[in-house]
Formats: C-alpha cells, structure tokens, sequence
C-alpha cells in the first residue's frame, strides 16, 4: 500500500471512531446515563483517542497483504479463461495494479508488487449457503 493509501485509510478510520464516539455519546444522552455522560466528558480525549486508535489499527492490519482476500463470485468459473477473467475484473473493479504470472487454476499474480496465489474456494454463508470465492494468499519466501 503507498503513503496516500495508508494515508486515506488513516483519515477513513478516525472518521469512523469519531462516528463511533459519537454515537456512544447520543445512546447516552437518550439513556439519560449521567453517570457515564460524566465520566465521557472527564476524560473526553482519552476516551475518543481509544476509540480511533481502535477503528485505526483494526483496519490498518487488515489492510495489509499477509491477510487472505476473499472475492465472492456469482458463479463458480468453468474454465481457465473464466477464472482468469474474474481475477482479471476484481483487479479492475479494486483499481489494483495487476500482472499475471502464471496463468491457469490456479494462478499467480502480482497486485501492486506483492506477490499472490490465487485459487477458486467455497465458503459457507448463513444467507447465500456455499458460495464460490477468489482466494488471494499471499506467496511467502519467493522471490517478487
């Protein structure tokens, strides 16, 4: 990920534990807790810092590439051209700078210089039932 993208993701994330912050603020003002209303604002800074820290480092490490990326797929591919497709589309659609290694199912590709193997999966959902998935693992130990 590059300086702006950490960046953006750093700006998107305090917005969302100001967001968060707040809200814990107006359930209590409805609640009318005064006890924890006062507590909130004795420590205001402490409080909502820990709540952007949260939202920061939950979505800073998810973002970064040793986590597995999931892409769900409407239809499991039936060939090589169509899953290559597929991987080709999420790469548009995510504005990923792509190339292909190895082409074929599996693939290797690399997204903006990181290396990934790519797969077709399944996964259980509780509302869709098994659906079909891309698969992006991280290559470990080879070179880029």
């Amino acid at each position: 990920m590059t300086r702006s993208g950490w960046a953006a993701e750093a700006a998107k994330s305090a917005a969302f534990g100001c967001t968060l912050f707040f809200s814990a603020v107006f359930v209590l003002l409805v609640d009318q807790d005064m006890e924890h209303l006062a507590l909130f604002s004795d420590k205001l800074v402490f409080i909502m810092g820990g709540y952007i820290l949260a939202v920061m480092l939950i979505r800073l490490v998810a973002a970064l590439p040793f986590i597995r990326r999931l892409e769900d797929l409407d239809h499991r591919p039936r060939n090589e051209d169509e899953f290559m497709e597929q991987v080709e589309n999420y790469c548009k659609r995510s504005g990923l700078a792509y190339e292909i290694i190895q082409y074929g199912m599996p693939a290797q590709v690399r997204l903006d210089e990181v290396r990934y193997f790519v797969k077709v999966s399944e996964y259980c959902s509780m509302a869709s039932g098994i659906v079909p998935a891309l698969e992006f693992t991280v290559m470990q130990g080879r070179a880029v």
